[in-house]
């Protein structure tokens, strides 16, 4: 396979990350852009020179976008959230099996070298069992006209707790979810979540803070991991003894997601993030959503 064509749907903030990384990666050739506002999107996904399709537009116009996509022939890499129900993400599935092409959720995080580091730590033992999880995810906007702030931003925590514990739906949930500022939907929630495989969460999400944090905190029995992604020492573990910094090489998560993207469609393998850790995530989140107040 020669050149990969690349097209990008959505100019925003990710938007504008991804058409960087496309003009940086070797391999690939970003050929065209479109955005909701010039309505050039028909003729993004009808062009035979494009083979793959970044998806980088508001939440609420991904299914559609991802359904054309396909049914163009393209290869489909959507940014988070995959779409905003669980019923879109299971025609979604059925749509890729026919296709045979192939897709991708941008769950950032799982290609985040800190967070893959985390789950190594958690594989080798040194925590021990059970996990019990506090999360902050606090930003000055932008507040969203589609989806809150919970669609926006749980999709990470939700992600990455399918990472690092394995496939578990939930159970139990229960929260809270506030208009804050006035935005037409929510920019704060607060909210318990359990996992069948006995993970427990505590989420914060603010859309209207007024500074940036993301902070992921994780107790078991023989240690305390935090992941801060602000912080300088963005990977920390108390293990009983001295705190232990992790000192990593870090990539940058959107390159190593579109390199991971690339080689799939070269090598035709399924990626981590697939349909079926997307549904997952998905389904998850439609549950813990349910039980807002």
């Amino acid at each position: 396979m020669g050149t990969l064509g690349f097209g990008v749907i959505g100019t925003g903030r990710f938007g504008q990350h991804y058409t960087r990384l496309l003009r940086e990666i070797q391999g690939v050739f970003l050929l065209a852009t479109a955005s909701q506002h010039e309505n050039n999107s028909e003729a993004l996904l009808e062009n035979p020179d494009i083979d793959c399709v970044v998806i980088a537009s508001p939440a609420a116009t991904h299914f559609e976008y991802i359904k054309k996509a396909l049914k163009n022939g393209k290869h489909v890499l959507v940014e988070k959230p995959m779409v905003t129900s669980a019923a879109e993400a299971e025609e979604i599935k059925i749509l890729i099996a026919k296709s045979g092409k192939i897709f991708m959720v941008a769950h950032q995080y799982l290609y985040n070298d800190y967070i893959r580091a985390l789950k190594a730590r958690i594989e080798s033992g040194d925590l021990g069992e059970g996990a019990n999880i506090n999360a902050e995810h606090l930003y000055p906007g932008p507040i969203r006209q589609d989806v809150g702030v919970f669609w926006d931003a749980a999709p990470h925590e939700m992600a990455i707790i399918d990472y690092l514990f394995g496939p578990s739906r939930v159970i139990y949930a229960q929260g809270i979810a506030r208009k804050v500022s006035g935005a037409p939907v929510d920019d704060y929630v607060s909210v318990d979540v359990q996992f069948e495989n006995k993970v427990f969460a505590s989420l914060l999400y603010n859309s209207a803070s007024l500074q940036k944090t993301h902070r992921i905190v994780l107790t078991a029995s023989k240690g305390t991991a935090i992941y801060d992604d602000m912080a300088d020492d963005k990977l920390k573990f108390n293990l009983g003894k001295e705190p232990v910094i992790e000192k990593i090489s870090a990539r940058e998560p959107l390159r190593s997601e579109l390199e991971h993207f690339t080689s799939c469609v070269r090598n035709n393998t399924l990626p981590l993030t697939d349909i079926d850790h997307g549904l997952r995530v998905i389904k998850n989140l439609e549950m813990v959503y349910e039980h807002l107040n």
